[in-house]
């Protein structure tokens, strides 16, 4: 069988969709991101540093705590939707949203030595995309796959 013939991996043919809507509960948190980086490993996603995870706990956390302020009768919706090409996070809270542009810049003046913005700029900075919805209720995190990087 020549290289034409060779079969492709079946991750090429997988399009998965995972939704998880959680109670606002930081105790979830880390088993959820233990869940969603499990199948990104599956489907080749390497994050041997862990960056891609942090990212996502740190957008979990931030819906949980900034958004429905941890009242627990508010959910946090956390989608999937994974491929051979990209992985595409969206998370979204209940809360009243919020400016991503009125958030501090964390590596400006004064601003060193603050909390402010540290999360969000971690987020940019680890995936490929980062975007908010209008209220600021939901952001969606874009992480492309290795191999389509290199193509």
């Amino acid at each position: 069988m020549d290289a034409k013939q060779a079969a492709m991996p079946i991750e090429e043919f997988i399009t998965e969709r995972i939704t998880i809507v959680l109670p606002s509960q930081l105790q979830y948190v880390d088993p959820v991101v233990m869940y969603l980086s499990d199948h990104l490993t599956r489907f080749g996603y390497p994050d041997e540093d862990c960056h891609t995870a942090v990212a996502l706990h740190e957008a979990i956390t931030n819906a949980m705590r900034h958004g429905n302020k941890l009242d627990a009768t508010k959910k946090v919706e956390i989608v999937l939707e994974l491929d051979a090409q990209q992985a595409v996070f969206i998370i979204t809270d209940e809360g009243n949203g919020f400016d991503p542009a009125s958030v501090c810049d964390p590596t400006e003046g004064e601003n060193i030595f603050r909390e402010c913005g540290r999360g969000l700029l971690m987020m940019r900075h680890i995936m490929d995309e980062v975007r908010y919805n209008e209220r600021g209720n939901q952001i969606t995190m874009i992480k492309k796959s290795p191999k389509a990087k290199s193509s």
